[in-house]
Order: C-alpha cells, then sequence, then structure tokens
C-alpha cells in the first residue's frame, strides 16, 4: 500500500480508488472468487450514484426497488471496512508491538503501542482500538477468503468480525502458531471454508453457533476442565438503568440457565395474573416466583424446568466432540458434558425419536399434528423457517405448508416451524414458500425476494441417524443410562 501526493490509494492490484471504489475483482479471472461468489453488481461510482438516487426519490419507488437500494448500502459499508482494515494494518503494523506490566499477570495489561495511538486519533477506547487492530490483522494475515467476501459485501463487518474471534480462539487453542506455518494455514482453511459456507445467508446468531461448532471440530479441548474454570465465575448483579429502574444479570452454568428460563416462559404464557408484552410478563413472573406469590405449584415447577437435549448419536457415543443444543434456546453443551449428564435427563426420547419415524405420517386424518409429530418438526427446525427469525421453534405455530383447506397433508414434509407473525404473514400477507428434497424452505415474497432458510439438522450427524444398525443404536441408548464417570 502506498500514499501519493493525490488522493489515489492502492489498495492492492484490483482495487483502486479515487474517492470511490471501483469495481472488486474486475481484473480477476471468474475462476479466482472465493467459494464461487461473484459480487452481485459492481462496487463502483455508479454504485454510489445509484444509492444517492434511490434516497433522493425514495419515497416514489417501488417497496423492491428500495430493498436492493438498502441492501446496496450495506454492500458499500462492507466494501468501505474492508478498506478500513488495510488501512489499519498499514498504520499499526502486521506485527503488534507491545508493552506490558510484568507486576501484574492479567492479560489485560497488555498494550498495543500503535493501535492504542490509533485509538485516540479516533477518540475510541484502547480496548477498542487494540480489538480492531486484531481483528484487522486477522482478516489480512489468516482470513483471506473471509476478507473477500467482506470486500465484495458479501457480509457485513459485524459478521466478519464473529469469524475473526473465532479464528483468533482457534489460533490460540493450537498454541499460537507463526501465521506463516504451512499446517496452521491448512487449519485455517478449513475453518473458513465451514463457516462460509451460507455465511451471507445466515443470522448473527447462526453465525456465532456455527463457529463454536468449527472450533469444536478442528481444535477441541477438555471442555469440562474449561467449564469448572468458567463455572467459578458465576454470580449475580444489580445496578441502577434510571427512571426508577433496576437491572438483575445472572452468569449461571447454561442447564441451570436454561431451567430458569424454562420457568420464566411457562409462567409468563400461562399466568393470566400477568399483563404486558412477552418481556414484562416474564419479569413479572420472576418477581412472583422470588416473593412466593405464584401460583405455580412445585410439582408443577420442577416438570416445566426439565430441559431437552439434541445430541449426535456419534458424540454421545464419543466419536465425535460435536456439541449438543439445548431445545428451544441458543444455548449448546459440549459432547463430554452430555456423555457425563446423569441418567435422568431428558435425552431418550431426543435420539430415538428421528430413527423411529413411526409416528412422523398421519396423512389427511387430522389436521392438528400429534405431540410426537408436533415435537419432531419443531426439533427438526429448532426455529421459526422464515428467512432471518432466529425465534424458538419451542413456542411457535405448526404450520401446514400447503393449507389443510386446499388438500395439504398432516405429514413432516407439509409441516414447519413459524412463530406467530411469520404465520399470519404466511396466511394473510402474500407470503409463501415450499420445502424441497433438502429441507430448505425456498420463500417467495410479494415484492419478488426469494429468500431461502437452509435448513437445520437436528445435529451434524444427523445424516447418519436413519441408517445407522440397532447394534449402533442400542449402544448410544446404553450409554444414556450409563454416561462416562466424572
Amino acid at each position: 500500500m502506498h500514499f501519493s501526493g493525490t488522493s489515489s490509494i492502492e489498495l492492492d492490484a484490483r482495487v483502486r480508488f479515487t474517492g470511490f471504489p471501483r469495481v472488486c475483482g474486475s481484473t480477476a479471472d471468474a475462476t479466482s472468487w472465493p467459494l464461487n461468489v461473484r459480487p452481485v453488481r459492481s462496487l463502483g461510482p455508479g454504485l454510489v450514484d445509484s444509492i444517492v438516487w434511490s434516497a433522493d426519490r425514495a419515497m416514489r419507488l417501488s417497496q423492491d426497488k428500495v430493498f436492493d437500494a438498502i441492501a446496496d448500502v450495506d454492500r458499500l459499508i462492507a466494501w468501505a471496512e474492508s478498506a478500513k482494515a488495510k488501512l489499519v494494518v498499514a498504520a499499526v503494523g502486521e506485527v503488534s508491538e507491545t508493552l506490558s506490566d510484568s507486576t501484574r499477570s492479567s492479560s489485560r495489561q497488555i498494550t498495543d503501542v500503535h493501535a492504542c495511538a490509533l485509538a485516540a486519533h479516533l477518540n475510541i477506547s484502547s480496548n477498542a482500538g487494540m480489538l480492531l487492530a486484531e481483528h484487522s490483522r486477522m482478516l489480512l494475515a489468516a482470513l483471506p477468503e473471509t476478507f473477500e467476501y467482506l470486500e465484495c459485501g458479501r457480509i457485513s463487518d459485524f459478521k466478519a468480525r464473529i469469524i475473526s474471534e473465532g479464528a483468533s480462539s482457534l489460533h490460540v487453542r493450537v498454541g499460537q502458531p507463526n501465521f506463516a506455518d504451512e499446517a496452521f494455514g491448512s487449519l485455517m482453511r478449513r475453518y473458513e471454508a465451514f463457516v462460509l459456507l451460507r455465511a451471507s445467508e445466515s443470522s448473527t446468531s447462526q453465525l456465532r453457533k456455527k463457529v463454536q461448532r468449527a472450533l469444536a471440530m478442528l481444535a477441541p479441548v477438555d471442555a469440562e476442565q474449561r467449564h469448572e474454570i468458567a463455572r467459578q465465575d458465576r454470580g449475580i448483579e444489580m445496578w441502577e438503568t434510571g427512571d426508577g429502574m433496576a437491572t438483575i444479570q445472572a452468569n449461571l452454568p447454561v442447564l441451570e440457565a436454561a431451567r430458569v428460563w424454562n420457568v420464566l416462559e411457562h409462567c409468563a404464557k400461562n399466568d393470566d395474573s400477568l399483563q404486558g408484552s412477552s418481556r414484562n410478563r416474564m419479569a413479572d413472573a420472576f418477581v412472583t416466583l422470588i416473593d412466593g406469590t405464584s401460583d405455580l405449584s412445585p410439582e408443577k415447577r420442577n416438570q416445566v424446568a426439565e430441559v431437552q437435549i439434541v445430541v449426535g448419536v456419534d458424540a454421545l457415543l464419543g466419536n465425535s466432540e460435536m456439541p449438543a443444543d439445548i431445545f428451544g434456546t441458543d444455548l449448546m453443551l459440549s459432547a463430554q458434558q452430555v456423555r457425563n449428564l446423569v441418567p435422568d435427563s431428558r435425552l431418550r426420547r431426543i435420539l430415538v425419536d428421528p430413527i423411529d419415524g413411526t409416528l412422523l405420517e398421519f396423512g389427511r386424518k387430522t389436521y392438528r399434528p400429534p405431540a410426537a409429530l408436533n415435537d419432531h418438526v419443531k426439533r427438526r427446525d429448532k426455529v421459526c423457517r422464515a428467512p432471518g427469525c432466529n425465534r424458538s421453534a419451542k413456542f411457535a405455530d405448526v404450520d401446514h405448508i400447503v393449507p389443510w383447506d386446499e388438500g395439504g397433508e398432516t405429514t413432516v414434509s407439509n409441516l414447519a416451524s413459524l412463530c406467530r407473525r411469520h404465520h399470519l404473514l404466511k396466511t394473510f400477507g402474500g407470503w409463501s414458500y415450499a420445502l424441497d428434497s433438502q429441507g430448505n424452505a425456498n420463500w417467495s415474497l410479494p415484492s419478488g425476494n426469494q429468500p431461502v432458510d437452509h435448513a437445520r439438522p437436528v445435529t451434524d450427524s444427523q445424516a447418519h441417524m436413519y441408517t445407522l444398525s440397532e447394534e449402533v443404536v442400542d449402544r448410544a441408548i446404553e450409554r444414556l443410562f450409563n454416561p462416562i464417570p466424572l
């Protein structure tokens, strides 16, 4: 990178701009794009002019044109963030120059000299400056495909940060080798290939979970030991938020947090004395449970507090370290933690149902899905199947994709989980969708947009679960009732 006497900045062999970005990859061979992804529209002066033109006439444009213009703004911002990353590395160097306080062991006392100077110039905190420097260095030194995605507007900088944070964790887990190390480079390419698959279509929550799964696959660590260390930091805090309000925050082990959450959600949904939004009702339920005014009996409380865990057979057998999902939440448990669970945990049913399959086809005999089919569909989908929605399937409606009154059957292939908002849009708002043979939900919106919500397997080993021998299934079930001792 060099700065001349004019305003022109040469970013690399393919990108050069004077005031505005030109076409990303315009001189590159078509096969050079990461994972065969090309920019949808040129990132050049024409795009900036188009955005300005659209903004000036926004109230007179059709909705789909406005949607396109907003997407163009996001792509231009992503390109600008990629340029910023290059400039940051030029400013702070490819390797950090640090000062550390030898009287303290905390890593927070390590100071990146140039990053702090940049932070002072940008009027941000020193910690924020060091995080910016680390993110930029990681993108340029170890994540070339991720940088291409950002540069071409395929992902936002926020998503790129999620990926680079995961890469930093991976770097630490494998002993912090030099970025030029061939084995580490190969590992990072596998990491990128996994997390970038459909990254542009994934929500940030989905991407975070994919990053965690990649770390579990590529660099498994002693999860129990890490959990015990983290558990020492459990606690509860309270602080005033103004206007007579205060916030209480608890840091709990995952299973305990899930149990608390399940009880609060049950009370918010079923206690008619609670008023307001779902969040309001859950807050009020928290108070009633503490002060003893809740009418929830201890027996019922124990029942609704039960946590369902979705785990792959191979992980349960110890052949994989793929994390398990806590149904109805974004929470996960390590495979080792699941294998160490007590025998009375609710695992058997979740493991066996996808293999059994005997209660999953009901044809035209009934409109309302029986409990087994309803549970299976929700566990399969995990969240609402509308594009970009992360509302838990646990409290979603089970929708007939082809409506019942139009001949649709009550079968697993014609049912999907939709939150109430998207269920209403599908029924009355002109939205429609269909599941393909891979389980992807292909949507059609009134604007003409056709987004896809890709299938989320119950576990990453689901593809093997339907062809397992009885012997393997028996071994898995046996493991459920004979966990590995701590």
